[in-house]
This record gives structure tokens, sequence and C-alpha cells, in this order.
């Protein structure tokens, strides 16, 4: 998890302003029907995530979890741009993260045809925290309450995170 600028979130005192954005009500999102390659489109985000709220995380429940290691793991669905930018400008989510490795196309070229992260650029800039490679999103339902836990390890771009969820004030088992 980075900031806008590009530090860990938990470096520079940055934690208190990013907290916010790591603890809230979540919407899981099925997408266990997208093959490996596939874009999850805005038309799909718009009609499958009716009960997304303004303010919420939002989750993509992909099943790829259970390929974990395996020849199956990648390529994986990918969010498409537009969508992204629905979900951050229009639903104003704080976070976003997918039980696949990645949000990115694995084809995507920018510009100047050097290989590019827009996904991961555009909700860092509008500090919006990403999480990868989440489990256990089948047993959570469409909402949940939700606390993403980063180490505080400084001097890095990315940690790993311990996410909870809680549905009907229980804790989702892992």
């Amino acid at each position: 998890l980075v900031s806008s600028d590009g530090t860990v979130c938990i470096d520079h005192g940055l934690f208190l302003t990013v907290s916010e954005n790591l603890i809230g009500n979540a919407s899981i999102i099925d997408f266990t029907d997208k093959k490996a390659g596939d874009a999850m489109t805005l038309e799909e985000f718009k009609e499958r995530g009716k009960h997304i709220q303004e303010g919420d995380m939002v989750f993509l429940h992909t099943g790829l979890d259970a390929k974990w290691r395996t020849n199956d793991w990648e390529p994986y669905p990918y969010v498409e741009m537009d969508a992204i930018k629905w979900l951050v400008d229009e639903k104003k989510i704080k976070a976003i993260g997918t039980d696949a490795t990645s949000l990115e196309n694995f084809n995507h070229k920018n510009a100047d045809g050097i290989d590019d992260q827009p996904n991961h650029n555009y909700v860092f800039e509008h500090n919006v925290a990403m999480v990868e490679s989440l489990t256990n999103l089948d047993k959570v339902g469409k909402r949940a309450f939700v606390t993403i836990e980063p180490l505080k390890i400084n001097g890095i771009e990315a940690c790993p995170v311990r996410i909870m969820a809680f549905l009907d004030g229980a804790l989702i088992p892992e």
C-alpha cells in the first residue's frame, strides 16, 4: 500500500492520513465468471456493483485465490481504466482489492510503447489503497465491515497486510 507520492502509507507520518482508507464498509463484486485476460468493464461494474456505496472499499472476487501458485494463477482478468475512474471519481472508493495478482491489463503499453500500470497510477494519485492476492472473498458475501492492517516497514513500496472482515458482528474465519 503506497501513498500518492509513492511512499509507504505508514511512513513519514502518513498513517493518520491514509488510515481512514484502511477501515470501513466494503462491497464485494462477483467476477468469478471471468477468465484469464477478460476485461471487467464499466458496464459490468454498474450492473454487478449496485450495492457499492460512496466511500466503500471494493473487493473483486475472481476465484483466483484458489489457484495460487499453480500454472493457472496468471494471467487474470483485469479492470478497464474507465471502470477504475468511475469507482474512484463517482463512487469515491477508498480502497480496491482483488483475489487475483493484479488489476492491470498485462498487454497495456503507454504512449511510448512501455509497459505501464495505469490502474495503479490512478488509484495511488487519488490516495486510494490497493490490495492484491486477497483470499476467502467467497466467505464474505456482498457487504462487510473491513479492516486492512499493514506491517510498519519503512522504505518499501508495498507490504503484506492482514485483512479482517466482520459480518453481522462476527469475524470471518481464515
